[in-house]
């Protein structure tokens, strides 16, 4: 964590936990949305195998020093962590 917002939160500075906890309701309307974010990477992977860099970097890296890829199974994990991080943060917030 950012040592300044460390600070801010741990002393409270001008009510910054309940500025947070409202900036954080607010953008989770829109910006943290989970299904907004989840639509942004899968957009991305869509456009890695369209273009074919998902291809090229399959063929370079994967089984290189012990690496293997594997382009599903990570656009899966990150739709996990992102359902798991939101519903931590609305937690965090009481929403």
């Amino acid at each position: 964590m950012n040592l300044l917002f460390e600070r801010l939160y741990k002393l409270d500075v001008n009510g910054w936990k309940k500025q947070l906890a409202k900036r954080y309701r607010a953008l989770r309307r829109t910006h943290f949305d989970s299904n907004r974010l989840i639509q942004h990477f899968t957009n991305y992977f869509r456009l890695l195998e369209r273009s074919g860099a998902a291809a090229r970097e399959h063929a370079r890296w994967n089984n290189a020093n012990g690496i293997y890829l594997n382009f599903k199974a990570e656009e899966e994990y990150l739709h996990t962590w992102i359902n798991q991080r939101i519903c931590a943060l609305d937690s965090q917030y009481n929403l």
